[in-house]
C-alpha cells in the first residue's frame, strides 16, 4: 500500500545534536534502520523485508550527516546491489520528526541480460519511540 509523503512544514534548526539523529527509524514499508552517530559520521544497520522469501534481513549502513542533511549507503550483500539515500530532517503537520529521503539502487550486471539497472524512489522515515 502506498502512503503519501508528509510534507516538511517546518525545517529542523541547523544546530542539531547527534541525539537528533541517533536511534531507530522506520519507513512507510516497514524497513527499519538504526543510526549510530559519531561526529559527522553515521553508521548502523538497515533491516528490510525487500526479499519476502528470506524474511527480514540486516545489512550494514554507513554515511554522513551535516546539520539537517544525511547521506548513507547500504550494501545489500548477497543480493548484488548497493543503495544510497540522501535526505533532510524536518517536522510534519503534527510536529513529528520525519526524515524525507530520495534513494538510488544499482544492481550488478547479470549474465545474458542487458546493462546493469538503476532504480530510484523516495522514503519517509519516522523515529521509533525510545523504549
Amino acid at each position: 500500500m502506498f502512503l503519501p509523503f508528509a510534507r516538511i512544514l517546518r525545517p529542523t534548526p541547523p544546530s542539531l545534536s547527534l541525539a537528533d539523529w541517533a536511534g531507530f527509524w522506520v519507513d512507510e514499508h516497514g524497513s527499519r534502520m538504526e543510526l549510530i552517530c559519531c561526529g559527522n559520521r553515521v553508521d548502523g544497520s538497515y533491516h528490510t523485508t525487500f526479499h519476502p522469501s528470506k524474511g527480514r534481513e540486516t545489512f550494514a549502513l554507513t554515511g554522513f550527516i551535516q546539520d539537517a542533511l544525511i547521506s548513507f549507503t547500504v550494501h545489500f550483500a548477497g543480493h548484488g546491489s548497493l543503495a544510497c539515500w540522501v535526505g533532510e530532517l524536518g517536522r510534519d503537520e503534527t510536529d513529528a520528526t520525519i526524515l524525507r529521503t530520495a534513494w538510488l539502487l544499482t544492481e550488478r550486471l547479470k549474465p545474458g541480460k542487458g546493462p546493469a539497472t538503476a532504480l530510484s524512489g523516495n522514503n519517509e522515515f519516522r523515529r521509533l519511540p525510545v523504549a
